[in-house]
């Protein structure tokens, strides 16, 4: 008897030590080992959400009107970007002291934003984001140098409003996928 509870030990053992070789096999094909996926941060640290007052339409912005009551908004955002330039960010979006837990996911490209004639063209990472839920709708655009803006729609208190956010981002300039004007059809 004393044999075969040794046999049960080992055979639980056994068990438990295949399952964590299991799991360590699972984890090391995760999208984030994969080495064509990399990490993206995003600090937006000010910006303001637009509420419409007595559900009525937001306005652009460069149209305010006395309907529209500014609220302050802030995002911290962390995720990933594949070789597809598919970008997935996570995190928390502040409005009007209000933390809403999201995760935004769409494509990304890479483009001219402008002219400088000292410098030539500018270029940027544009990314267009949305959550599962169709609570926010964002476009970024982000600077080689980090500096970046989310502007887009937000659901607040079931209402429709505007969203500007601006802050600085880690990786994902970097890791858009750039095309050399050569690339591009006419």
């Amino acid at each position: 008897m004393q044999v075969s509870g040794y046999r049960t030990i080992f055979m639980y053992i056994l068990i438990i030590s295949i399952s964590f070789v299991a799991i360590a096999c699972i984890q090391a094909d995760s999208p984030l080992s994969n080495s064509n996926v990399n990490s993206v941060t995003v600090l937006m640290d000010s910006g303001h959400v637009y509420v419409p007052v007595e559900n009525q339409a937001v306005a652009p912005i460069e149209v305010r009107s006395d309907v529209l009551v500014e609220k302050p908004a802030a995002a911290t955002l962390s995720g990933t970007i594949d070789e597809n330039d598919f970008v997935v960010l996570e995190g928390i979006i502040i409005l009007d002291g209000q933390n809403e837990t999201v995760k935004l996911s769409g494509n990304a490209t890479h483009g001219i934003v402008g002219w400088s004639v000292s410098e030539g063209e500018a270029y940027a990472a544009k990314v267009d984001l949305k959550d599962e839920n169709s609570i926010f709708f964002l476009q970024g655009t982000f600077l080689e140098d980090g500096r970046g803006s989310f502007f887009g729609k937000a659901a607040v208190g079931g209402k429709k409003c505007t969203i500007r956010l601006e802050g600085n981002s880690t990786g994902i300039y970097e890791n858009v996928n750039q095309v050399e004007v050569d690339e591009i059809d006419p």
